[in-house]
């Protein structure tokens, strides 16, 4: 059967949007590898608020008041769709590489902690903020069922191999040679729209991730937008009073790899750092420690919209690798664009600025 809409993802981002097109009247189908491959992405995902009591200033530092101001208008939509399910607030410590001096600094504060020379590669500095989290795994779950109320069809196992247009829409391949149509396709896939989209899939490139993880929660890794391509370490608690470690180096896009990468005299830092905010501390309990990339636009700012190439073939990407409640807010402000309401979306953010 043709559909309006096939959303190419089946993330926070392509979830949100598919449910808020099936309430605008849309028939929408969603298409996802498979359901395990969404509940590995869910520990990606856990950062509810921007990173930083004072992120909208620093967006505007980084990026500009009209980029900033973009960005916080689609994640306040996201904020407010995303509380619906639930969310706790938890303290966190991120250790940042804001200016020269503390990357200077750090490998000496790293030797007590028996630091090798390779440390230096990886410089941090420090500080608390309170934030809000929701569990990535049971948000998705319903986001997924949100999606399904709205009339939308989600189907796993399915890898999109190729996207056409044709003269009233488009025509979605995948792996196993099936074929389907819609009118329009949004490609919320992050990593994965690289081979499906046009110009703009050029500029995106991978940030790789590292994740501690201790049972029973799952890592959250989530580089900040405001710092772009640089680190952070992220340090919680877990119901079971076990720690949560993460971290997320600047690398090139073709570094990135599954193979871990974990400095354990950083690690050790960051525990002696934790401790003087949070009390004492265990050390953490490691069952793996694991790699994710991120899709991130080469400008720092998100791609959302339709390619120039293509009016029919839509692209969201960027806004996961800041928080869940960005990816969401994407979602919903694509979606809503998709239906007619163009204003929805900011023009900056349009893949126009990077396909020219």
């Amino acid at each position: 059967m043709r559909t309006d809409v096939i959303v190419v993802g089946g993330g926070g981002c392509g979830l949100a949007a598919a449910a808020q097109l099936g309430r605008g009247g849309a028939r929408v189908l969603v298409l996802d590898r498979d359901e395990a491959e969404r509940n590995r992405r869910a520990p990606e995902g856990g950062l509810l608020l921007p990173g930083t009591p004072d992120g909208p200033s620093r967006l505007r530092a980084s990026l500009g008041e009209e980029r900033a101001a973009s960005i916080e208008t689609v994640a306040e939509r996201g904020r407010s769709h995303l509380l619906a399910c639930g969310r706790a607030v938890e303290g966190t410590i991120l250790l940042v590489p804001y200016n020269t001096v503390e990357r200077d600094e750090l490998p000496a504060a790293l030797h007590p902690y028996g630091a090798s020379p390779a440390g230096s590669r990886w410089p941090a500095g420090t500080m608390s903020v309170p934030s809000g989290w929701v569990e990535p795994a049971d948000t998705l779950d319903a986001l997924a069922g949100a999606a399904r109320a709205a009339g939308a069809v989600l189907r796993g196992g399915v890898e999109v191999r190729r996207i056409d247009a044709t003269p009233d829409g488009c025509r979605v391949a995948g792996a196993d040679g099936g074929i389907l149509e819609s009118e329009t396709v949004l490609l919320a896939a992050g990593l994965g729209a690289r081979p499906l989209s046009g110009a703009a899939s050029a500029h995106l490139y991978p940030c790789r991730g590292q994740a501690c993880d201790a049972p029973p929660g799952l890592g959250r890794v989530q580089p900040l937008g405001a710092v772009r391509r640089w680190g952070h370490e992220e340090y919680r608690f877990l119901p079971d009073r076990t720690t949560l470690l993460a971290w997320n180096p600047q690398t090139r896009g073709e570094d990135v790899v599954e193979a871990p990468a974990y400095a354990e005299a950083f690690e050790r830092h960051a525990i002696a750092s934790a401790s003087e905010w949070l009390g004492p501390l265990r050390p953490p309990s490691a069952r793996s420690r694991r790699a994710a990339a991120f899709a991130w636009p080469r400008d720092g700012l998100p791609l959302a919209g339709p390619e120039s190439g293509n009016a029919r073939v839509w692209i969201a990407a960027g806004f996961m690798s800041r928080s869940l409640t960005f990816g969401v807010g994407c979602g919903l402000a694509v979606a809503d664009a998709i239906l007619g309401r163009r204003d929805a979306l900011p023009p900056v953010l349009a893949p126009r600025r990077v396909e020219a």
